[in-house]
């Protein structure tokens, strides 16, 4: 019985996660993180003219990485960790106390 009640709990925590790393990795998601911390104050101009590029940068690197058809394990890996280092940029320029007023 316990056995059952921690795999069910297990399978849930990691449905939950996966949902949430797609969420967050989806280009347009990013985007709309950005525009809402413009919308309210949040990012300064600067700040977002800088994820801007970022995201920019992201998306070419991901179609060179795609341009011969296939993603290798060491490219996905430099992805993610652009993806991530994208996101925390994000993250960080939204709650650093620089106001646009």
């Amino acid at each position: 019985m316990k056995a059952k009640i921690f795999g069910s709990l297990l399978i849930a925590v990691l449905a939950i996660t996966s949902v949430a790393q797609a969420q967050t990795r989806n280009p347009y998601v990013r985007q709309q993180r950005i525009e809402q911390g413009i919308r309210h104050g949040q990012i300064t101009h600067t700040e977002a003219v800088a994820l801007h590029r970022q995201q920019i940068q992201l998306e070419r690197e991901r179609r060179m990485a795609l341009a011969d058809g296939r993603l290798t394990r060491f490219e996905r890996k430099h992805l993610q960790r652009e993806e991530a280092r994208l996101s925390y940029a994000v993250e960080r320029s939204k709650h650093n106390d620089f106001r646009r007023y």
